[in-house]
């Protein structure tokens, strides 16, 4: 019986996607400011590798400022919307097939600001009806308490889900903010039906304080086993990407990555 393969990505910059080609990835996952920022002859040179069949990009991340709070009475959306309208065209062109909102910053409830989540819902809701313009689904992530206050578990993401009632927007997970939120992987399981994208790093190194996310090693204090068995298995049909920030040798470290998960039985593109 053939296994069942799982797409495998990396966040990194356009500058990066040739070098994951080369390792074995399927996938790159890109950030968004960099897309709507990038210059003409990058994207076309992106468009370029992912006509190729083997290689491309799924997920974009954080559609709005890493730096900006949406509930702070100096942010007006109308200010964003003509670069999300450029980024939404560009990422379509590129056949991106989500956005990630993640934007854990951003989206934090301030408690001197009474309606801050109803101008955080409304943010979502408009990002929800650009990207449904262009074909792209949304992704909805839910992270820690000490990232952000506000959609931190998935229960929360997915009640937030069903309140929206929008077949394009979706939920993804990532084990540091399960971790970090004391929630337990069999959870995974039971919303299954929500999650189209996970994300994967080491989740004991400082995120919150120094922002350091390296890629997993069986050296790792934890065991992956059971998250990987959940992505591995009939419940899940989406893709895995490594959220790692932190690279001393780029080209090393994403090779380390890939036997990694083949210690685990999952493939890499050349595998």
């Amino acid at each position: 019986m053939n296994k069942k393969q799982i797409p495998l990505s990396c966040f990194g910059l356009a500058a990066d996607a040739a070098a994951m080609k080369a390792a074995g990835y399927h996938e790159i996952e890109l950030h968004i400011w960099e897309i709507e920022e990038m210059s003409d002859s990058t994207l076309q040179g992106l468009k370029r590798l992912f006509s190729e069949n083997d290689f491309r990009c799924r997920v974009a991340d954080n559609p709005l400022p890493l730096t900006r709070r949406i509930a702070a009475s100096d942010f007006h959306l109308s200010d964003f919307k003509d670069n999300l309208k450029k980024s939404a065209d560009r990422s379509a062109q590129l056949g991106i097939q989500y956005w990630n909102f993640g934007n854990g910053y951003a989206r934090h409830l301030l408690p001197d600001v009474p309606d801050a989540e109803k101008k955080i819902k409304e943010a979502v809701y408009w990002i929800a009806e650009l990207t449904l313009e262009y074909q792209i689904s949304l992704l909805l992530e839910p992270i820690g308490h000490t990232i952000t206050n506000y959609w931190n578990t998935l229960p929360q993401v997915v009640c937030f889900l069903k309140e929206m009632n929008l077949p394009h927007v979706r939920a993804m997970v990532d084990l540091r903010w399960q971790l970090d939120e004391g929630r337990p992987i069999s959870e995974l399981y039971e919303y299954a039906g929500w999650i189209d994208h996970a994300h994967i790093d080491n989740p004991f190194t400082d995120y919150a304080g120094k922002k350091i996310r390296t890629i997993p090693r069986l050296t790792d204090p934890y065991d992956y086993k059971e998250y990987l068995d959940f992505i591995k298995s009939d419940s899940y049909h989406g893709s895995l990407s490594i959220e790692a920030l932190t690279f001393s040798d780029l080209e090393k470290e994403l090779r380390e990555a890939l036997d990694f998960f083949g210690f685990y039985g999952m493939a890499s593109r050349n595998g």
